[in-house]
C-alpha cells in the first residue's frame, strides 16, 4: 500500500523515545510501561489497509454450469444406449474370442467412466470434470478400436452390430468441451465421420457409400459439436465479463462499506468517547468510567424502524419543506440499518442541493408506504440542470443520491430534471426484496450478453453452411437411379434448398415464424414426394431412404433453432400419417412409420442441447449478481473487531485525569491528521506533552497518500524537536501540489 508506513521496527523505536532524559518531575509517560506505550503509539486502523485488498478470481459459474448441462445429457444418453444395446453387449461378452479380454477391460472402463460422469455432475468441480470427460471418451474409443482390428484381423467383427456411430457424437460433445477451439472442433467432426463408416462392418472409406455416409454425418453431428464449441467458448468470455463486472462493483462496494464504516467509528469517537475523557479530565466524570465506555453501540445497530426511518427523513430536509405522509401499514416494520441511513443521506443532499442552487423555489418531499415498497419522492420548482451534463467529480449527485443507495438490495433511484423544469429525486425500496441486487444499465447488460445470445447461430447458420449441406444431398443422391423420376429429383433439390434458405435467417434467436412455416412445408412436401415416388418402378430396385435421412436432418435444424415443439409435431404428425395410410387406407409407401419413428434419437440431442444454452443465458442476470457478503463481509467484520480493540487498549490506558486529557488529544490527532498517525511521532507527541509542550498537528494533505521520502524526513524531524520539549511545536502537512511538503514551527 502506497499509504501505508511501515510498522516493524515499532518496537525498537518507541523504546528509544522511552530512554530520552525527562524532565524530573513525574508526568504520566515516566510512570508508563514500555508495552503500554508501544500499544499507545499503533496508529488506528484505516480502511483503505482493507478496501484495496486483492479480491479472488470468482469461478466460472456459466462455463461449469453449461458443462454439467451438457454432461447431464451425454449421461443419460449413454445409459439409454446399453439398454438398448444390451443384449448385443451380452453376445459380445459371451463369444469365444480370442479379443474378449479386451471387450470385458473396455466395457469395465465404460461402466467407471459413467460412474465417474455422475460423481463429477453431483460435485460440479471443474478438476473432476478435466478427469471424467475424457476418461468417458478414452472407454468409448476402445470399442471402435477393437472393432477395427477385428475387422483387420477377421474380416468381421460382432461390434459392428451395435452401431458404434449412432452414438460416436457423444464422447465428441464431451471432449469438445475442454478443447473449445477450431482444430479440436475439426479433429472431432472427422473422427465422428470415421466411426460412421464402420456401420456396413467393413473398414473405413472401403466403399464409395463410406464417404456418402462420412459427408452426410457432418451434417448431424457438425452442427451439435458446434453449438457445443460455441457454448463453452463464448461461456468463458462472459464468465471474464462478469468478473469484470464483478471486479468493479465489489471494489465500489468495499470503499462505500469501509468508507461508512470508518465514518461510524469516527462519529462515535468524536461524539461519545472524546466528550467523555474531557469530562473525565475536568474531574466531572470518574476514570473508572472510561474503559467501560460502549463503543459498538453504532456498529450494533443493525435496524432502524419504519416510523423512527420517516421521521429522521423528515427532518433531514430544509424547513420549508412541504412534506406529506401516506402511511397505510406497520410503522414498527425493523429496516436494514446501512440501507436506510444510505436513503436518508441521498435525500438531504438533494435537499442541500436545492437550497444552495434553488433557495427561493419550492420544495416537497412525499413518503408513501404500502407494506411492501416505500417510495420517496423530494422535487422542487427551481431553475433545474441536465442530468447528462453533471461531472463525474460531483460526488453529491453521483455518489451520495445515485450510486451509493442502489448498492442495497431493492433500491432503485431516478433523478430527473431540465433547464426551467425544476428537479424531481425518486427512490423506491422494495423491503422484502432480500435477493435482488441492483440492475446494471441496460446497455451494459446487451453489451456482456451480445456474444451469448446468438448461441453460435450468427456463425452456424449461414448461406454458404446452407450451400454445403444441398452439395452433400446432391452428391449423395444423384447416383441413385432416377430413370423416369428426374423431376422427382430436382424437385426435392428445390425443396431442400429452401428448407436451408430459411434456416438462415439470424435476426432472431429463435426461428421467426414465417421461416418456421416455410421449412415445414418444404419438408412435409419432400416426405411426401419421397414416399410416392417410386411408382411405377417397384421398391426393391433402387434405395428410398434418403427423403427421410434429409427430413430428419431438417427437422433437427428445426429444433435447433429453439423450434423443439415444432419439430416434435411435425415429425410424430409425419409417423402417424403414415401409420395410417398404410393400416386403414392400404396404401404402398416407401418408409413405413416404424422406421420414421427410428430416427426420433436424432432430434433428442438438437431439442435438449439449444434449450439448456438458452437457458444459461436467460440466468445470466442472476450469474452477474455480486455476491459481496463472501469476500467484503469478513474484512469489514476484522476491521471492525481491529478498531474495537485498538480504542479498548487505548482506554485502559486512561487511569487519571491528565492520561484522559492527553488520550484525548491522542485521538483527536488520529481523527484530524490520519497521515501524521506514525508511532514514533505519536510518542513523541505524548511525551512532549506530558511534559507540558503545546503540540499542534494539522493533516491538509489526506486523503492524498504520503511522499515517502520527505514524510520519513519531516516525522524525524519533528521527533528531534519534540525531544528538546519545546513549549510550542506546530506540525502542518500541506495539501498535494504546493511547492513545499510540510511546514514545521517550534520554539
Amino acid at each position: 500500500m502506497a499509504c501505508e508506513p511501515d510498522y516493524h521496527s515499532l518496537p525498537q523505536k518507541i523504546r528509544a523515545l522511552i530512554r530520552v532524559p525527562s524532565l524530573g518531575r513525574p508526568n504520566r509517560i515516566s510512570r508508563m510501561k514500555d508495552s503500554d506505550l508501544v500499544q499507545l503509539a499503533r496508529p488506528a486502523p484505516r480502511s483503505h489497509h482493507y478496501s484495496d485488498s486483492l479480491i479472488p478470481q470468482q469461478p466460472r459459474i456459466t462455463e461449469l454450469k453449461l458443462i454439467r448441462y451438457i454432461t447431464i445429457i451425454c449421461f443419460v444418453s449413454y445409459c439409454g444406449y446399453l439398454a438398448m444395446k444390451s443384449h448385443l453387449i451380452y453376445s459380445c461378452l459371451s463369444a469365444n474370442d480370442s479379443y474378449g479380454g479386451w471387450i470385458m477391460v473396455a466395457m469395465v472402463m465404460f461402466v467407471g467412466s459413467l460412474v465417474l460422469l455422475a460423481i463429477a455432475i453431483m460435485m460440479n468441480k471443474r478438476g473432476l470434470y478435466l478427469l471424467a470427460l475424457p476418461g468417458s471418451a478414452l472407454a468409448y474409443a476402445q470399442f471402435p478400436m477393437i472393432q477395427i482390428t477385428q475387422l483387420a484381423h477377421y474380416g468381421h467383427s460382432a461390434i459392428g452390430d451395435m452401431l458404434l456411430g449412432d452414438f460416436v457424437g457423444i464422447p465428441a460433445c464431451l471432449l469438445m468441451m475442454l478443447f473449445p477451439n477450431w482444430w479440436w472442433f475439426a479433429t472431432m467432426l472427422i473422427t465422428t465421420s470415421l466411426v460412421v463408416t464402420l456401420h456396413d462392418n467393413q473398414l473405413p472409406f472401403w466403399h464409395m457409400s463410406d464417404f456418402d455416409a462420412a459427408l452426410y454425418s457432418t451434417l448431424i453431428s457438425g452442427p451439435v459439436l458446434f453449438m457445443v464449441y460455441s457454448g463453452i467458448h463464448t461461456s468463458r468470455q462472459t464468465d471474464a465479463a462478469i468478473f469484470q463486472n464483478y471486479q468493479a462493483n465489489l471494489t465500489f462496494l468495499r470503499s462505500q462499506s469501509f468508507s461508512e464504516l470508518e465514518n461510524y467509528f469516527t462519529s462515535r469517537i468524536h461524539d461519545k468517547v472524546l466528550p467523555t475523557l474531557n469530562s473525565t479530565a475536568a474531574g466531572l466524570t470518574p476514570v473508572t468510567d472510561v474503559p467501560s465506555i460502549n463503543i459498538m453501540d453504532v456498529t450494533q445497530a443493525d435496524t432502524m424502524s419504519l416510523g423512527n426511518f420517516i421521521t429522521t427523513l423528515r427532518d433531514s430536509v430544509a424547513e420549508s419543506t412541504k412534506i406529506t405522509i401516506h402511511a397505510v401499514a406497520d410503522l414498527t416494520m425493523p429496516l436494514p440499518f446501512k440501507t436506510a441511513i444510505s436513503l436518508i443521506d441521498a435525500v438531504a443532499e438533494a435537499s442541500h442541493n436545492s437550497v444552495q442552487h434553488a433557495p427561493q423555489a419550492t420544495r416537497e418531499l412525499a413518503i408513501s408506504w404500502n407494506g411492501t415498497v416505500i417510495n420517496v419522492v423530494f422535487q422542487d420548482s427551481g431553475p433545474g440542470f441536465r442530468v447528462d451534463k453533471v461531472s463525474h467529480n460531483h460526488a453529491g449527485v453521483k455518489i451520495t443520491m445515485l450510486k451509493r443507495p442502489q448498492i442495497y438490495n431493492g433500491v432503485s433511484v431516478s433523478l430527473t430534471s431540465g433547464p426551467k423544469q425544476g428537479t424531481r429525486y425518486e427512490i423506491s425500496w422494495t423491503v422484502t426484496d432480500t435477493v435482488a441486487e441492483p440492475e446494471e444499465p441496460e446497455e451494459q447488460q446487451d453489451m456482456l450478453l451480445y456474444q451469448v445470445r446468438k448461441l453460435g447461430f450468427d456463425r452456424l447458420f449461414r448461406p454458404w453452411v446452407a450451400a454445403y449441406a444441398l452439395a452433400i444431398f446432391t452428391f449423395d443422391v444423384i447416383p441413385y437411379d432416377h430413370t423416369g423420376h428426374w423431376h422427382v429429383l430436382i424437385i426435392s433439390m428445390v425443396l431442400v434448398g429452401a428448407a436451408l434458405w430459411s434456416l438462415t435467417d439470424r435476426s432472431q434467436l429463435r426461428l421467426p415464424w414465417r421461416n418456421t412455416i416455410i421449412l415445414i412445408a418444404c419438408v412435409s412436401a419432400l416426405m411426401t414426394i419421397g414416399q410416392l415416388s417410386h411408382h411405377p418402378q417397384p421398391p426393391e430396385l433402387q434405395r428410398y431412404g434418403w427423403f427421410v435421412s434429409y427430413s430428419v436432418v431438417l427437422t433437427m435444424y428445426l429444433a435447433l433453432r429453439l423450434r423443439p415443439g415444432m419439430a416434435w409435431a411435425m415429425w410424430a404428425g409425419f409417423a402417424v400419417m403414415t401409420y395410417v395410410a398404410e393400416s386403414w387406407l392400404k396404401m404402398d409407401l416407401l418408409a413405413s412409420a416404424s422406421s420414421i419413428i427410428a430416427c426420433i434419437p436424432l432430434l433428442i440431442p438438437a431439442t435438449i442441447v439449444p434449450l439448456q444454452l438458452n437457458w444459461v443465458v436467460k440466468s445470466l442476470p442472476t450469474l452477474q449478481r455480486v455476491d459481496s457478503n463472501e469476500y467484503l463481509e469478513p474484512d469489514l467484520q476484522r476491521y471492525t473487531s481491529e478498531m474495537t480493540k485498538w480504542l479498548h487498549s487505548l482506554l485502559q490506558l486512561v487511569d487519571d485525569p491528565t492520561a484522559a486529557k492527553l488520550m484525548e488529544l491522542r485521538l483527536r490527532d488520529a481523527i484530524r491528521s490520519p497521515l501524521l498517525d506514525v508511532p514514533e511521532l505519536t510518542a513523541a507527541v505524548w511525551r512532549a506533552r506530558a511534559a507540558g509542550s503545546r503540540v499542534t498537528l494539522i493533516d491538509d494533505r489526506s486523503p492524498t497518500c504520503a511522499d515517502p521520502k520527505e514524510h520519513s524526513e519531516i516525522i524525524t524531524n519533528t521527533t528531534e524537536a519534540l525531544a528538546k520539549n519545546p513549549h510550542t511545536l506546530t506540525l502542518r502537512l500541506l495539501p498535494a501540489g504546493r511547492d513545499r511538503y510540510a511546514s514545521l514551527r517550534w520554539n
